[in-house]
């Protein structure tokens, strides 16, 4: 499967039902959707049974640390370049930031709050994007879903931007377990994320999946040890 045959137009970026890229991967194979779907869901369940408990204790944290929803929520963009509802646990004090405007959140960041900057380098703050999994709007692994404001900024300026709204976004994915998940927010890296997504895309399989969740879950034991 060749990305670069599948070129959607510049000018399509701003209407998601002209720019869907539904038509585009009409070849991927429909068993392996079948089964990747099916074990998105196993698995999202099998994780929110056990980490019921840590995510009761989570709520429960930031709601003594202040005035504010446990759950932050905003719209981002999905498979076929849909907006959809992302959860997370909510690590910053409430905040208005209009969904058009680009918000780069950095470690440093005075928005965030003591328990917030903990499930933040913990990666404990995604739990709730299991439900989005659940819900069908996500996958484990897959491009990370970025704001809605995202496609309309970059999709004219980086080649073949939307193709990585051709699949279910992810908790994590190739981005996540490489050196640029920690990369400054610069153009050059914004290009590199988008090569490794769609290198992702264009080369899909279940066992890519299950070795991109197993070293995710080394990276995240190895920042909470770090911590301790």
């Amino acid at each position: 499967m060749h990305i670069h045959q599948n070129i959607v137009a510049a000018n399509q970026v701003t209407d998601f039902k002209k720019y869907s890229t539904h038509t585009l991967y009409s070849n991927t194979c429909k068993v392996r959707a079948i089964a990747k779907r099916c074990f998105d869901l196993m698995v999202a369940s099998s994780i929110l049974l056990a980490f019921s408990p840590v995510m009761l204790i989570i709520a429960l944290a930031i709601t003594l640390e202040g005035k504010g929803s446990v759950i932050f929520s905003q719209q981002r963009t999905g498979k076929n370049c849909t907006p959809f509802a992302f959860y997370k646990f909510r690590s910053m004090v409430p905040h208005n930031t209009p969904s058009t405007k680009l918000d780069y959140v950095r470690d440093t960041d005075p928005r965030i709050t003591k328990v917030g900057s903990f499930l933040r380098k913990t990666s404990l703050d995604e739990l709730p994007q299991l439900f989005n999994v659940l819900k069908g709007d996500m996958s484990l692994v897959g491009p990370r879903p970025q704001p809605v404001c995202h496609l309309e900024h970059y999709g004219t300026k980086i080649d073949d931007y939307a193709l990585r709204h051709s699949v279910r976004p992810g908790i994590t994915g190739l981005v996540q377990i490489s050196p640029l998940r920690d990369a400054d927010e610069y153009f050059e890296d914004l290009v590199k994320r988008v090569k490794l997504d769609l290198h992702y895309v264009s080369n899909f399989s279940l066992e890519q999946d299950i070795r991109i969740l197993f070293i995710t879950g080394l990276k995240v034991v190895n920042r909470a040890k770090k911590l301790l």
